[in-house]
């Protein structure tokens, strides 16, 4: 029975079935961790690795992988520390892009304000009001909270709001993306002083 289960095997999928290139290991991991596993379904994922197997084997290149991943640990933690906050740059081009909107209602019911109109144009301005409050609101929320209470985490970089006894603080703390980021910096610096 197992003779033919075999058999049939070898003709579905080759006979090479159960031989791994070790060009599928991942290189990094073979180092001493793949930043896109450590990473993966995070905030700060960096995507898929290329090599397909995440386990360890021996390997007589390790030093070399070693340096590979050193470099790709550098150049990440680099990234991760000079990344501007895109939530902020967004808030504030649309803050801008509703200022600008604003701006040009408000001159066109200016220049086309006659005595004829006025009570026309009044209700213009009227409709607009409720727009300008709803500026003023997302302006307000914006600086609010670009200057009281939101920071970086000096870790991986993600903006929190800093109250120690908060709850999103602390599930921040203990979270993949922090926690993948201490892991990286800690192999990094493991690698730094092995070969520096």
């Amino acid at each position: 029975m197992t003779d033919r289960a075999k058999k049939l095997l070898d003709n579905l999928l080759g006979l090479n079935r159960n031989i791994v290139n070790n060009e599928d290991y991942c290189i990094y991991y073979i180092a001493g961790g793949c930043p896109y596993e450590i990473l993966k379904n995070t905030k700060i994922s960096l995507g898929s690795c290329k090599y397909k197997i995440h386990g360890k084997i021996e390997h007589p290149s390790k030093v070399l992988y070693e340096k590979e991943l050193f470099k790709l640990i550098s150049n990440l933690l680099n990234q991760i520390s000079n990344k501007p906050n895109k939530e902020i740059i967004i808030n504030d081009k649309n803050i801008r892009k509703k200022e600008h909107n604003l701006e040009i209602k408000l001159d066109e019911i200016e220049s086309n304000t006659t005595d004829e109109n006025i009570i026309q144009m009044y209700e213009k301005f009227r409709l607009l009001e409720n727009e300008i409050k709803d500026y003023e609101n997302v302006k307000q929320a914006y600086f609010k909270n670009n200057t009281e209470g939101v920071e970086k985490c000096t870790t991986c970089n993600i903006p929190i709001i800093k109250n120690f006894y908060s709850e999103k603080y602390i599930r921040h703390l203990q979270g993949r993306a922090h926690n993948g980021i201490l892991r990286l910096r800690k192999l990094h610096d493991d690698l730094k002083k092995k070969f520096f």
